[in-house]
């Protein structure tokens, strides 16, 4: 494997990882009852992450090169 893509692969596990820090709400106070049109801030937040998670696997699954052998 050449240093191109294993860069690659090291880019993408953490733009995973940064997701799952969006994701999994455990940095909120439990006494945060802010909320946005009665959502509270915390879940959209959190919705809004796997919104993102989700188009960036499609990125990533889609803007693969097929190599035809």
């Amino acid at each position: 494997m050449d240093n191109y893509a294993r860069l690659k692969q090291v880019w993408i596990a953490v733009i995973y990882l940064l997701l799952l820090a969006i994701i999994i709400p455990w940095y909120w106070p439990e006494e945060d009852v802010r909320q946005f049109y009665g959502f509270p801030i915390w879940a959209l937040l959190s919705l809004s992450g796997l919104f993102l998670t989700s188009c960036f696997t499609a990125w990533v699954c889609l803007g693969r090169e097929v190599t035809k052998e």
